[in-house]
């Protein structure tokens, strides 16, 4: 389905900035638990691990990755159903939560994330052998990586593979309010706004990335933490912009197939 409107990035990015505060005290109370632990969780993973690697920090890191997924997952699904379904789908207490409806959340994250790596490494790949060679760029061992080659990383293969993962990701609000979702219906649901989607969802999680790649360089506690709740909050405003996409597309859907399935007046 071809949308013929577009999705308003500006207005979706303020309305997810905005939402938060207006929400207040429901949305601190529904995911204070859940924000605590990934602090500790962190700060617990950090202390543990070393610089040498060895299979315990292995170990740690897959524990730490699994359990601030499941974390994820958790306020993953209240801000969903907080923006799509309205304050009275706020949990009654504060709690962590991991039903049956967080894990297929889980499961589905997970299975995106794999899809869009796969999709990097191929693009990574194919830009290794079609492009670098006419580059000038040379690769030693005995030489560090150069920034130009990051950057074509970058373009080449993160970028794609994020286009990719923001049209999957409305499957996860589908999730989270309990409706039938597939990758192909995912994936056509942003059919004419793909880019826009992009820019909407995944900039501030490409930033909330960047931010959680600094954390383990920096050894003061306070600015640790400092970037922590940054990232968190970065991350959220994700959340929020993915919603409320998701919101404006399946309305922007749904009417588009209610105008379709009307008997032309006679």
């Amino acid at each position: 389905m071809q949308n013929l409107e577009k999705l308003p990035v500006a207005k979706i990015v303020a309305a997810a900035f905005i939402l938060p505060v207006q929400l207040g005290t429901t949305l601190l109370k529904a995911i204070a638990i859940p924000v605590v632990m990934i602090i500790l969780v962190s700060l617990i993973s950090g202390m543990m691990s070393s610089a040498t690697p060895s299979l315990f920090n292995i170990v740690i890191a897959m524990i730490t990755v699994f359990v601030l997924l499941a974390i994820n997952a958790s306020i993953g699904v209240i801000i969903h159903r907080l923006v799509l379904l309205g304050p009275s789908a706020a949990p009654d207490r504060a709690r962590f939560q991991l039903g049956q409806r967080e894990w297929l959340y889980l499961i589905k994250s997970v299975q995106i994330g794999l899809a869009c790596v796969a999709i990097g490494m191929v693009l990574i790949f194919l830009t290794s052998i079609l492009i670098l060679p006419f580059t000038g760029i040379e690769i030693a061992p005995d030489k560090p990586v150069s920034i130009e080659l990051i950057l074509l990383v970058i373009v080449f293969a993160l970028l794609p593979a994020g286009y990719f993962m923001a049209r999957l990701n409305l499957m996860l609000p589908a999730v989270a309010t309990d409706q039938t979702t597939h990758f192909d219906q995912a994936w056509h649901l942003a059919d004419g706004n793909a880019l826009r989607l992009f820019i909407a969802t995944m900039i501030p999680i490409g930033v909330s990335l960047g931010l959680n790649y600094l954390m383990p360089g920096t050894e003061n506690v306070i600015i640790a933490l400092l970037l922590q709740l940054i990232s968190m909050a970065v991350a959220l405003v994700g959340v929020f912009a993915l919603a409320l996409s998701y919101q404006w597309l399946k309305k922007q859907d749904d009417a588009y197939y209610q105008d379709t399935d009307e008997p032309d007046a006679e």
